[in-house]
């Protein structure tokens, strides 16, 4: 599994293009999101799953990362973002399942049906 958390950590970094700095404290966690350059939707995850994860973003060099763990029913147009392919470099966000990053692994302890992990950050 740690393999496929370094994956979220290249997949942000690749999705991640120029553009507008980090948020402001007094600006919504949503707002935040929204001025990142790359947002990266993880459904079905846990917030201490998505904390995780964000730390790996964090060590790929990606600056400003911040998480959120909204309702499960959150999409890139959340974030005013245009939603692209996971393997797509130039794309400003992507939407994925923790299934994805499972390794065929019982992953039942990531799991939060309710809720998404949301990490945007800056290149």
């Amino acid at each position: 599994m740690i393999n496929k958390i370094t994956l979220a950590g290249i997949v942000l970094s690749a999705l991640l293009l120029s553009g507008c700095g980090g948020g402001n404290n007094s600006k919504s966690i949503t707002d935040q999101i929204k001025e990142r350059d790359g947002v990266l939707i993880i459904h079905s995850t846990k917030s201490s799953a998505c904390s995780i994860m964000t730390d790996s973003v964090k060590n790929q060099g990606v600056k400003d990362v911040i998480f959120d763990s909204p309702n499960n029913t959150v999409s890139c147009a959340t974030y005013g973002k245009k939603r692209g392919d996971i393997d797509d470099d130039y794309a400003e966000c992507a939407e994925t399942s923790l299934v994805d990053f499972s390794d065929n692994s019982d992953i039942s302890l990531l799991e939060d049906i309710t809720k998404a992990c949301v990490i945007g950050g800056n290149n």
